[in-house]
């Protein structure tokens, strides 16, 4: 993968206005699914328990259940479940270090419902149709309930005060990390008055990561939910994207110091094609992992993994064709050239040195004004002339 990106000569940095262009019909296309999501459903996205509200049931099974067969029992459950109107998450666990058994966990969706009316549905919905599904899915695996009255270990309702605290929640720990990295950036990039911009542009491509994630999952939200794990996940996204920004930025400010007579546009061009293969490889060895786990780690885990999968490849995105593209386009001296000092004009001598000329010309340089000596008598013209008027008067 190295040696695909080394000596290439892009210009990506001159063709900025087409990444920008992607990115805003990316969000454009996202903000009309939420606010067409919002006009049909009345949630823009398709929240999970967490934030929706709802109850939550769990059972004991008898003896441990092997793991090859958890997909089994969760697959037979959700249809079964989905079937009677319920729309759920299921997951098999273990029971922990001082229990004996796995758990099978039932969380079940309450939409539009007051609270008061939440404790009633679940407890009727228990004893009609969430135990005797588990049953049957377990017994269809040779398994059963470990309890004689074949009842739930335990069941609980996620109220809408409880959900609307964990929504808070999130939003708080990713504002919360916006600014601390809003900060870092300006103490870490504080050069050439450059600061400002270097912490804004990576904001700003973080904040084009949240949103165009958030866009894409009320694009596919018959499929995909918004809960606790995404808040996870767009965390690790973020992390993701500015640590990826933040190499491109270092090798921009190196190049800066040690690629002297260039513009600062081409300083950014250089910098980005010189940690491109690095970028590409750090993705690409991320993003298999997390297709296998995508594949192969059940549904319970699905929905994590989609929206790191998507966040991941936006962050690369935005950190090489956004956020050092918002530099260049933000600074006003893209087009002067860079000399010893950090963004100052050019000297006469250093312009002189770094312009190529038109054509191959040679240019005569100007002795320096150095005093000429007094003019004095050369005793040796005066000697070779009076020999030259004897040879003539031989030869008449």
């Amino acid at each position: 993968m190295v040696d695909l990106f080394r000596n290439r000569h892009w210009d990506l940095v001159s063709k900025r206005g087409w990444y920008y262009l992607i990115s805003a019909i990316i969000l454009l296309v996202g903000f009309t699914a939420l606010f067409l999501n919002k006009a049909r459903t009345g949630a823009a996205l398709n929240y999970g328990i967490d934030f929706e509200g709802g109850g939550l049931v769990s059972y004991r099974i008898a003896g441990e259940l092997p793991s090859s067969k958890h997909a089994a029992v969760i697959q037979e459950l959700r249809s079964t479940l989905e079937e009677k109107g319920l729309t759920t998450e299921v997951q098999v666990s273990s029971g922990g270090l001082n229990a004996t058994g796995d758990v099978v966990i039932v969380r079940i969706l309450m939409k539009n419902m007051a609270d008061e009316e939440k404790n009633d549905y679940l407890n009727a919905q228990v004893g009609e149709n969430i135990t005797p599904a588990v049953e049957s899915a377990l017994a269809a695996q040779n398994a059963k309930l470990d309890s004689v009255v074949q009842q739930p270990e335990s069941q609980e309702v996620v109220t809408g005060t409880v959900s609307q605290e964990l929504v808070n929640n999130g939003i708080l720990a990713v504002v919360l990390g916006l600014l601390l990295i809003l900060g870092w950036i300006y103490i870490r990039y504080n050069i050439g008055g450059f600061s400002w911009r270097f912490a804004t542009a990576g904001i700003v491509a973080l904040s084009h990561d949240i949103l165009s994630l958030i866009g894409i999952f009320a694009l596919l939200h018959t499929v995909l939910q918004v809960n606790s794990p995404f808040i996870a996940a767009l965390l690790t996204v973020l992390g993701f994207s500015i640590h990826d920004t933040i190499i491109i930025f270092d090798r921009i400010r190196e190049n800066m110091r040690l690629r002297k007579g260039r513009t600062f546009a081409e300083t950014v061009n250089i910098s980005i094609l010189e940690t491109l293969a690095r970028s590409v490889n750090t993705v690409l060895t991320t993003l298999f992992p997390l297709i296998a786990l995508y594949f192969f780690g059940g549904p319970t885990l699905r929905d994590f993994v989609a929206a790191m999968l998507i966040g991941i490849v936006l962050g690369a995105y935005s950190s090489i064709f956004v956020a050092g593209q918002l530099v260049v386009s933000w600074s006003k001296k893209q087009d002067k050239v860079m000399p010893g000092s950090l963004f100052a004009a050019p000297e006469p001598a250093m312009a002189a040195a770094t312009a190529a000329p038109a054509a191959s010309v040679p240019v005569t340089t100007a002795a320096p004004s150095v005093p000429a000596p007094q003019a004095g008598p050369d005793k040796d013209a005066i000697k070779r002339a009076r020999q030259a008027g004897k040879t003539a008067k031989r030869k008449r």
